[in-house]
């Protein structure tokens, strides 16, 4: 009798799943692509791992910043839930050392604090010489793949020197009757542009540089009202200098001198430090699709499990990512990285690969903490009436949409997915709305 309930059950189950598996399929055919179109689908129990749904699942696709949270599982574990990024200050005789920690959160007003900490310290005294130690990442700019012709000017160079994101931000203000706004620069550093800039144009507004060689930027198309851009700094070590000087200067510490660079001695004594909790790291990482902040944390974390004597690089982090998951016997030919973030268009992976791999990253860390939620992140506005059931990861590359996460039905099942949609003759935002569709869809299995 057993048996036969354990038989009538399964039955049961497998045509619910096959219900559903038909009202996905409806969902896909609805979004009308074309032939060179590929949707990627992996749907999977938490629990047992059992498939629910796959649909080119074994194909090997263009990930996106859905890449992000199988690159961050190993970085958490090498580093652990406690790790600060740190900038600190040590003394050595005389002379003192600023030691950098490759942190992607800092900011002037931390070099300010960093200043102010470092003048109150009774055992401060005589400056003689500041050295920078600039040792715990290389100074390449960009992993394979990150062509600056494709991303200039919106990512900025990864360095071991970081203050507000090596970045500056400047103004464009418009004033009444007049055709083209004003450009306000209030950073340390100063960039030259040609302004053809019409208020009021329907054109879409453009930023890029003259010729890629140029130190000029042209800006051109339409705005209806003031507008804030961003620019990446071309000279991160200059712009660190500059804004440290500031603050000691804020701080009324007379130095004079220029600046060395040379690691800390053993035996220096930690007189100053300003730091960032990799909470905060990873929200902005898994929350807010950072970019920079992926590939800062990737190098670092690379190499403190290399433990090399150098600068930590890309290769480093890339070895601890394929250590990592190695180890689970899945089949690394299904995943393929050359990045931390899933920037660059060499990142591949296949929807399968990236299901089994949440299964098993889940088990034992808090990843989910750091997730975005519905109506946080990049899911602002999206699927809110999920909230406390969906924690995802979204992707965005030209031509490129993704998701990945975990949900909770309603029957209490949990779920991983992963979808994959490339090549979509769609704008984006229609093509998410599809994705929400589905993911709606597994909410009710």
């Amino acid at each position: 009798m057993k048996n036969i309930l354990r038989i009538f059950l399964a039955v049961i189950l497998m045509l619910n799943i096959e219900a559903y598996g038909a009202s996905l399929k409806k969902i896909i055919k609805k979004m009308d692509l074309d032939k060179n179109s590929t949707v990627s689908v992996s749907v999977r129990r938490l629990d047992t791992g059992k498939e629910i749904y796959a649909q080119d699942e074994n194909k090997l696709l263009h990930p996106a910043s859905s890449l992000k949270v199988v690159t961050f599982a190993p970085a958490l574990q090498v580093l652990g839930g406690d790790y600060k990024f740190s900038t600190k200050i040590y003394k050595y005789n005389n002379d003192y050392y600023i030691k950098l920690g490759a942190d992607p959160l800092l900011t002037s007003a931390d070099l300010r604090k960093l200043a102010s900490d470092f003048k109150k310290n009774p055992v401060v005294g005589e400056i003689n010489k500041i050295y920078i130690d600039d040792t715990i990442i290389d100074k390449v700019a960009y992993p394979e793949g990150w062509g600056s012709d494709d991303i200039y000017p919106y990512a900025p160079m990864i360095s071991p020197y970081i203050v507000n994101g090596n970045k500056v931000q400047v103004q464009l203000v418009t004033r009444k009757g007049e055709k083209t706004p004003s450009i306000l620069q209030n950073d340390f550093v100063k960039f030259a542009f040609v302004n053809n800039v019409e208020v009021g144009s329907s054109e879409p507004f453009k930023i890029q540089k003259i010729d890629e060689d140029s130190p000029i930027f042209l800006l051109s198309g339409g705005i209806s009202g003031d507008r804030a851009i961003t620019i990446p700094v071309d000279n991160p070590k200059f712009y660190f200098i500059t804004h440290l000087n500031s603050a000691l200067k804020k701080e009324k510490i007379n130095y004079t001198k220029q600046f060395l660079f040379a690691k800390v001695p053993d035996g220096a004594l930690e007189v100053a430090s300003v730091n960032h909790s990799i909470e905060a790291v990873a929200k902005r990482i898994l929350q807010n699709s950072d970019n920079y902040s992926a590939e800062v944390l990737f190098k670092v974390a690379g190499g403190k499990y290399t433990q090399t004597e150098k600068p930590a690089t890309t290769a480093d982090g890339i070895k601890m990512f394929y250590d990592f998951y190695e180890k689970t016997g899945f089949d690394m030919s299904d995943i393929k990285i050359v990045d931390g973030s899933g920037l660059s268009r060499y990142n591949l992976a296949t929807t399968s690969w990236l299901s089994d791999a949440l299964i098993y990253i889940d088990k034992f860390t808090p990843l989910r903490n750091y997730m975005a939620v519905p109506d946080v992140g990049t899911l602002s506005k999206r699927l809110r009436h999920l909230h406390g059931a969906l924690w995802a990861k979204t992707g965005t590359l030209n031509g490129v949409s993704s998701l990945s996460g975990y949900i909770q039905t309603y029957k209490n099942k949990e779920l991983v997915f992963s979808v994959i949609i490339m090549n979509f003759n769609k704008k984006p935002s229609v093509i998410k709305g599809y994705e929400d569709e589905i993911i709606d869809k597994l909410r009710d299995m």
